[in-house]
């Protein structure tokens, strides 16, 4: 994995207020274009990550609050110890998204939740142990109910040879 130091300005997009390990104030990344990175300490509050893809990334012990993430594809990324309290998920790719130990704004991430059944059930399961781990029973029970549900609609249509995969 490369790992990503906002003090270099490695980037036309990360030129701009990069100091500290992290990114001051409100910046918007238009088209990021991340893949197979670690993220690690970082300071990114406020920051809008516009278009584009972050793929197989893994973020440690990053400050993401009320940072937005705008039609980004996340798809293999792992978010560790994170604070997404207040983030906003807007028309993401979640595929195969882990979140461990994170502080989450489950709305948010709920309504950018895949419609394929198979991944909608593993992120779904993801985030109850994420809840759960956090301490967040009512949305670790919420989230429960949304697996189970998805998890009879892939069980039917796997049945039903309905689906694609």
């Amino acid at each position: 994995m490369k790992s990503i130091d906002f003090r270099e300005n490695s980037g036309s997009a990360l030129v701009e207020k990069a100091r500290n390990d992290g990114i001051d104030g409100r910046v918007e990344i238009p088209d990021v274009a991340f893949s197979h990175c670690l993220l690690q300490d970082k300071y990114l509050r406020d920051v809008t990550f516009k278009a584009g893809a972050i793929q197989h990334c893994r973020f440690e012990y990053v400050n993401l609050r009320y940072a937005v993430f705008d039609r980004v594809n996340l798809t293999g990324s792992w978010f560790v110890a994170c604070n997404l309290e207040h983030a906003r998920f807007e028309n993401c790719v979640l595929w195969y998204v882990v979140f461990e130990r994170c502080e989450l704004n489950y709305e948010s991430i709920l309504r950018s939740i895949p419609p394929e059944n198979n991944i909608r059930r593993r992120l779904l399961r993801v985030l109850r142990i994420n809840a759960a781990s956090m301490g967040e029973k009512e949305w670790a029970d919420r989230i429960l109910l949304l697996e189970l549900q998805a998890e009879r609609e892939h069980l039917r249509d796997a049945v039903r040879h309905a689906s694609d995969y």
